[in-house]
C-alpha cells in the first residue's frame, strides 16, 4: 500500500488547493450524513408513507456517498485507495440497486394523486365526513325521539330479531328492545327479557299460532294486525290488539290493551239489543223517520195501530198518512227541529189508518244528529189516544148535559126564589088576613086548620130558602182568595149573638189560619156548624162551643175542629147526617130542614177537603174539617167553571 503516494501530492501540497478540497469534501460529507438522519427521522414519524424501502435505500446510498467524500479527505494524506475503491464499489452497487428499485416504483409513484387532487379529495372527504356527522346526529336525534315516543306511547312496544337455523329458516325471535309499557304488560324488566327467545317466555302452544304469523310478516313484508283474547297477562287484561311491522330481519310489535273497549262494545251491543227489544215490543208506536219524511224503521205496535204491515209502512212517508188538517202544524214543528230552534215537540195528531179511519195519537218527536250536526233521523213516539178521545167526547157530552142540568137548576133556583115564593107569600099574607078578620068567626077546628096552613107555609118557605142555599154552593161559587178564618168566625159569632145570649152559650175560638177559599162559603160552613152546636144542646145545659185548628204545612193542609157538649149522636149514623133532608131527631123537638150539614159537606168537598165527625150521645160532637192551605191553579179553575 506504500507504493502509492497521498492524494495531496496531486495538488502539490498547495495549501489553498488542499484546503479547498478538504473543506468541500468535509461539508459534502456532513450534508450527506445529515440528509439520511433526517430521512430516517421522517420515516419513523410517518409510518403511513408509501414505499418506505426506497427511503431506506436512498439513506444507504447517501451515507455511502458521504463516506466516499470522507475517504477523499483521508486519502489527501493516506494513500488507501483500495479501501476507497471498495467503498465506491459498494456505493455503486447501492446506487444501482436504488436505481433499479426506482424504475419499478416510478410507475406506481406516478399513480399517486397530485397535491391538487389530494386537496380536492380531502375537501370531498371533508364534505362526506360533515354529511356523515350530520346524518349520525340526525340518527341519534331520531333514536332519542324514537325512544321518547316509545316510552310516551300508551302501547306496549316489542322489537325482535329473527333467529334462523343453518338453512336460513326462521325458527324463533329474540327480544332486542321493549318500552316500559311492555315491561308492565309482561311483568318483567328489560334486563330480564333482552336476548331471550320469544318461545322461552311465551310457550308456542300459548301463542295461538302467532309465531307462524310473525314468520310470514318477515317473509312477505306485509303488516299483520289482529285482536285476540288472552289470559297470559294481568287479570284485568283479557283482550289485546297488536300490529306486527316487518323490519330488516325482524319485527316490531305494538300491543294495546283493548279490554275496556271490548267491554264497552259488549255493553253497547247489549244496549243495542235492549233497544231493539224495547223498540220492537214497546206498547206504543215507535218509528225512525228520515229527514225527508220516509219511514226507516217501525215497530209492531205502530203497525197494529195503523193497520199496515212493516213492509207497507216503510214504503210510505208520514205526510201520506197524516190527517190533512194536522199536516201543516206537524211540518212546521219538523222544520223548527231541523233548524235547531227546538229539541223536541209533542202534539196531538190524527193519522189515517189503512181502512181510512181516524186514529188519534199523541206524537213526540226528537231529532238525532251526527257529530258534525247533520240530521240523521227523527225518533217518533206515537201513543194511541183514540179511546181517550172517544171518552173525552162522551165526557164532553155529559158535561154539556150537566151544564144543561146546572142551567135547569139555576132556573129552578130562580123559580124557587121568585115564582114559588110569590104564591107562598100570598098564602101567608091571606092566611094572616083571614086570621085577623075572620079569626073570631072560625070555630076551634077552623082555627086549627088555619094554624096548620100557616105553619106549613112557613116550613115551605124555610125549605125553599135552604134548598136555594144548597144549589147556590155550585152556581154562585166565588174565586179562591186569601181568607182569614178567625175573622170569618168572629163575624159568624156576631151574627149568632141572639141565640148565643138565649142559650147562655160560651164560644171559644183558638188561633186560626189564613187559607185560600171562597169567603162566602166559609161563612156558610161555620154558620151551620156553630149554629148546630147551639141548636142541639142538652136542655138545661149551657152550650160550650170550641173552634180550633192544627197546621200541617208539610202536606199543605189545616185541620179545623168544631166541638160542642151537646146531645151528640151514634156514629153509625155518620153518613146519614150529611145527607140532604135527613134528620136524627123529630122536627117538633129541634127545628130545621136537615140540609145544613149537607151544605157543609158540599162546601168542604168543593174546597178539595173532607169533613167527618166524632160523637158520643149526650157527650157532645166534634166536627173535623181538613182543608188545603193553598189551592192549585187547576183546582181553582175547576171551582169556578164547575
Amino acid at each position: 500500500m506504500f507504493k502509492y503516494i497521498p492524494h495531496g501530492h496531486c495538488y502539490l501540497w498547495n495549501p489553498s488547493l488542499v484546503s479547498l478540497h478538504l473543506i468541500s469534501d468535509i461539508l459534502i460529507a456532513v450534508a450527506y450524513f445529515s440528509i439520511p438522519l433526517m430521512l430516517v427521522y421522517f420515516i419513523q414519524q410517518r409510518q403511513d408513507l408509501p414505499f418506505p424501502s426506497i427511503f431506506w435505500l436512498f439513506s444507504a446510498f447517501i451515507v455511502s456517498c458521504g463516506t466516499t467524500h470522507v475517504l477523499d479527505v483521508w486519502t489527501l494524506w493516506h494513500p488507501t485507495y483500495w479501501f476507497s475503491g471498495i467503498l465506491k464499489a459498494i456505493t455503486a452497487i447501492i446506487s444501482l440497486f436504488t436505481a433499479f428499485e426506482l424504475r419499478i416504483l416510478i410507475p406506481q409513484a406516478l399513480l399517486l394523486p397530485s397535491p391538487e387532487e389530494l386537496e380536492k379529495a380531502n375537501q370531498e372527504l371533508h364534505k362526506q365526513i360533515v354529511e356523515r356527522q350530520r346524518i349520525e346526529t340526525q340518527l341519534r336525534e331520531s333514536e332519542v325521539k324514537f325512544y321518547a315516543a316509545a316510552e310516551a306511547s300508551l302501547d306496549s312496544l316489542f322489537i325482535f330479531n329473527s333467529l334462523r337455523d343453518e338453512t336460513g329458516r326462521i325458527v324463533d325471535f329474540i327480544f332486542v328492545e321493549l318500552n316500559s309499557r311492555a315491561e308492565q304488560l309482561i311483568s318483567m324488566t328489560k334486563s330480564e327479557v333482552l336476548g331471550q327467545r320469544l318461545s322461552e317466555l311465551i310457550p308456542t302452544n300459548d301463542t295461538g299460532g302467532f309465531l307462524e304469523k310473525y314468520v310470514q310478516v318477515v317473509e312477505t313484508g306485509k303488516v299483520f294486525k289482529e285482536e285476540f283474547s288472552t289470559n297470559l297477562f294481568a287479570p284485568n287484561i283479557s283482550w289485546l290488539q297488536h300490529m306486527v311491522v316487518p323490519l330488516t330481519d325482524g319485527i316490531a310489535i305494538t300491543t294495546r290493551d283493548i279490554t275496556e273497549h271490548k267491554q264497552m262494545e259488549k255493553i253497547l251491543q247489549e244496549r243495542k239489543e235492549r233497544f231493539r227489544l224495547a223498540f220492537d215490543h214497546a206498547p206504543i208506536g215507535i218509528a225512525l223517520v228520515s229527514p225527508d219524511g220516509n219511514f226507516i224503521r217501525v215497530n209492531h205496535a205502530l203497525c197494529v195501530m195503523l193497520g199496515y204491515s212493516e213492509v207497507q209502512l216503510i214504503q210510505l212517508t208520514f205526510p201520506e198518512i197524516t190527517h190533512p188538517e194536522d199536516l201543516t202544524t206537524d211540518l212546521a214543528f219538523v222544520q223548527q227541529l231541523l233548524e235547531g230552534k227546538i229539541n223536541f215537540y209533542t202534539i196531538e195528531k190524527r193519522y189515517i189508518n189503512q181502512e181510512d179511519n181516524i186514529v188519534w195519537t199523541i206524537l213526540s218527536v226528537s231529532l238525532v244528529k251526527d257529530p258534525s250536526g247533520e240530521p240523521l233521523y227523527f225518533i217518533s213516539q206515537i201513543q194511541n189516544i183514540t179511546s181517550r178521545k172517544q171518552h173525552e167526547a162522551e165526557q164532553q157530552r155529559l158535561i154539556t148535559k150537566l151544564k144543561i142540568s146546572n142551567q135547569e137548576l139555576e132556573d129552578f133556583a130562580y123559580v124557587a126564589s121568585h115564582d114559588l115564593q110569590e104564591p107562598l107569600r100570598k098564602i101567608q099574607t091571606f092566611g094572616d088576613r083571614l086570621k085577623i078578620k075572620y079569626g073570631e068567626v072560625l070555630d076551634e077546628k077552623g082555627q086549627d086548620y088555619l094554624q096548620r096552613m100557616q105553619s106549613a107555609a112557613k116550613r115551605m118557605q124555610i125549605l125553599i130558602r135552604d134548598l136555594l142555599n144548597f144549589s147556590r154552593i155550585t152556581t154562585k161559587a166565588q174565586p179562591y182568595l186569601p181568607v182569614t178564618l178567625s175573622q170569618i168566625v168572629a163575624e159568624v159569632i156576631d151574627d149568632l149573638e141572639n141565640p148565643i145570649e138565649q142559650t147562655k152559650a160560651q164560644v171559644e175560638v183558638g188561633e186560626l189560619l189564613t187559607i185560600q177559599a171562597d169567603s162566602i162559603q166559609m161563612r156558610q160552613l161555620f154558620q151551620n156548624l156553630i149554629g148546630n152546636a147551639l141548636k142541639f144542646h142538652i136542655p138545661g145545659n149551657c152550650p160550650i162551643v170550641k173552634v180550633e185548628a192544627i197546621l200541617k204545612s208539610e202536606i199543605n193542609q189545616v185541620q179545623i175542629m168544631v166541638s160542642d157538649n151537646g146531645i151528640g149522636f151514634e156514629e153509625k149514623y155518620l153518613d146519614r147526617i150529611f145527607t140532604p133532608f135527613q134528620r136524627l131527631h123529630g122536627k117538633q123537638k129541634y127545628q130545621g130542614t136537615g140540609i145544613g150539614l149537607a151544605i157543609c159537606r158540599k162546601i168542604v168537598e168543593r174546597h178539595n177537603g173532607n169533613i167527618t165527625a166524632r160523637s158520643i150521645p149526650n157527650q157532645g160532637t166534634t166536627f173535623v174539617i181538613t182543608l188545603p192551605i193553598k189551592q192549585t191553579l187547576e183546582k181553582q179553575k175547576e171551582h169556578i167553571l164547575s
